[in-house]
């Protein structure tokens, strides 16, 4: 229910709640699902120029409302990216849900769906997601309002400073500092220290990782010249990291270690 929302992530959990309800209430049990819609947007390789194209009223009047001054990048559009496995790039996504499934019982008539939007602040083409209401088990009929797009605003976030590497640099799985030095141990499987250095929300509120601070468990390991260094339990085990590998992940911790 509801009107499309353009939903632009700022700070803290991005949390939206979406509220499903039946027209009257549920005499047996009966589901419904909220899946993602992967097709194609207008059926066109990505980016899509939705005006360009002529497709997607609802989003375009959803990006650039009647009568404001619309910036012609933001109508190019990728479909959003949902947590995939346990890769790697699990810092590289843009929702994901707690569930897609919702049972009404007997007298219940509304339900809410909550989905996450990452923290990543990458600068990049902004992302369409989605969602499409399908009926399940029981009696039900999907209504007219069975269809909600969400914009990911992205194309105005900043680029980081000169000489800072953004995070996903850090996590190539091919040379990134991260990556090639600390996943061996610290991924979605081994977990040690109790946490996969991947996801970067899990690092930030175990302490592991403080934006701004190097004195944070996370640097402090990897930081030879740290005074307590040796008793530290110093990381990575296979020996100090070059110097240039270390200042650089100092430099991207100091300039706020941003999810970009």
């Amino acid at each position: 229910t509801g009107s499309a929302v353009q939903w632009s992530p700022k700070t803290g959990e991005r949390l939206v709640n979406i509220e499903v309800s039946l027209s009257k209430a549920a005499v047996d049990p009966v589901t419904v699902a909220v899946v993602e819609d992967s097709a194609k947007i207008c059926n066109l390789a990505e980016p899509v120029d939705i005006v360009a194209a002529n497709c997607l009223s609802a989003v375009q009047s959803l990006i650039c409302p009647a009568g404001s001054t619309c910036n012609a990048a933001a109508l190019k559009l990728r479909r959003a990216r949902s947590v995939v496995g346990t890769t790697y790039n699990r810092f590289d996504w843009d929702f994901k849900f707690q569930s897609t499934s919702l049972v009404f019982l007997p007298g219940e008539q509304k339900k809410t769906l909550q989905v996450k939007f990452s923290k990543d602040i990458r600068k990049e083409d902004n992302f369409l997601l989605t969602l499409k209401l399908e009926a399940g088990l029981g009696d039900v009929v999907v209504g007219s309002s069975a269809l909600k797009h969400f914009v990911i605003e992205k194309i105005s976030h900043p680029t980081p400073p000169v000489g800072v590497a953004r995070f996903q640099d850090l996590m190539q799985p091919v040379n990134g500092i991260l990556a090639v030095n600390c996943m061996q141990c610290h991924n979605s499987t081994k977990r040690e220290g109790q946490y996969d250095i991947s996801n970067y929300e899990e690092m930030i509120s175990r302490g592991v990782l403080v934006p701004g601070s190097t004195t944070s468990k996370m640097f402090r390991r990897i930081n030879p010249m740290d005074p307590d260094w040796a008793n530290l339990q110093p990381m990575p085990r296979t020996g100090p990291m070059e110097d240039s590998y270390i200042r650089a992940v100092q430099k991207w911790i100091e300039a706020g270690a941003p999810n970009n």
